[in-house]
């Protein structure tokens, strides 16, 4: 799929690092790391996959080898969008 030049998102998973218990029970503390290095997450515990070590966003653009990812919450440092490579997309995009 090249989402490049169209406006097509596609819901995928994204590979967390490290998975920590939020301040309330419903939620998590997800480390992900993209292109420009770790980012950290407070999303609910419902949008986490442990099976295999995901979390559910969504590709809204891509370049090559690197899709710029829609997160469902802002990560510490920086918006909701962060570029990732292509191993850390598990599925959803081809």
């Amino acid at each position: 799929m090249n989402l490049s030049h169209s406006n097509e998102v596609s819901k995928v998973k994204v590979k967390y690092e490290k998975l920590y218990p939020g301040q309330f029970p419903n939620e998590v503390i997800a480390t992900l790391i993209g292109i420009k290095g770790k980012f950290t997450v407070i999303l609910p515990s419902s949008l986490v996959d442990k099976s295999t070590q995901s979390i559910t966003a969504f590709v809204v653009n891509q370049e090559g080898d690197k899709y710029l990812v829609d997160l469902p919450t802002y990560t510490i440092t920086s918006g909701s969008k962060v570029w990732f490579g292509k191993k850390s997309i598990l599925e959803g995009v081809r």
